[in-house]
């Protein structure tokens, strides 16, 4: 398994005066409180140690069962995987975005392919919370890309003819491709998402 990344390389500075909440809907108020506050730890420690922070949030108890600092750029190391294969519990997986930017497909693979994780959430250093929750269905090939290759290829036929006809450049169809890809997600394989600016 990778490390999980946040796609964007630029930092946005760290909202003093957001608040960091969110209610995840069908928690309990003191889980909604515990995942609140690891909203605000991880944006503020990413933004004091420039790096990124994971915690999972126990779903019943609102404990915080596993907590990783990881390097500029990404989360879950050896000992994150080590611990979701040996779990019985469930989780919210919340870890900071520096960029302040949704989440990464290295994000969305693991929300999809790990049984634990309930919810995962992005914290923006500017205060801005993404969340998505609940799963329609899992990955069929393990790997989000390749999923997506053969399930939008439809979608993407005429921008690789537009391509080939040089009606478009190279970086626009990869933009193109990012944007199918992530609604294509958003509404085929996850239950509900929110974006929070707190």
């Amino acid at each position: 398994m990778s490390n999980i990344k946040d796609f964007a390389p630029y930092v946005v500075p760290f909202n003093e005066s957001a608040s960091f909440r969110i209610s995840v809907t069908g928690l309990s108020d003191n889980v909604n409180d515990s995942i609140s506050r690891a909203c605000l730890d991880v944006a503020k420690n990413g933004s004091t140690y420039s790096c990124e922070f994971l915690i999972l949030v126990n779903t019943l108890t609102g404990e915080w069962d596993y907590r990783e600092k990881g390097t500029t750029n990404s989360i879950g190391g050896e000992e994150f995987w080590a611990f979701v294969a040996n779990t019985q519990s469930k989780y919210v997986f919340i870890h900071n975005h520096s960029s302040g930017k949704m989440f990464s497909f290295e994000d969305l693979q693991t929300f999809l392919t790990t049984d634990c994780i309930e919810v995962i959430i992005a914290s923006g250093h500017n205060g801005v919370i993404y969340c998505a929750q609940g799963k329609k269905r899992r990955i069929n090939n393990g790997l989000l890309d390749l999923d997506l290759m053969i399930e939008c290829e439809p979608l993407l036929a005429p921008h690789k003819k537009a391509i080939k006809e040089k009606a478009i450049e190279d970086l626009d169809y990869l933009q193109i491709r990012n944007d199918i890809y992530y609604k294509y997600v958003y509404s085929n394989y996850i239950e509900d998402f929110m974006e929070v600016q707190t």
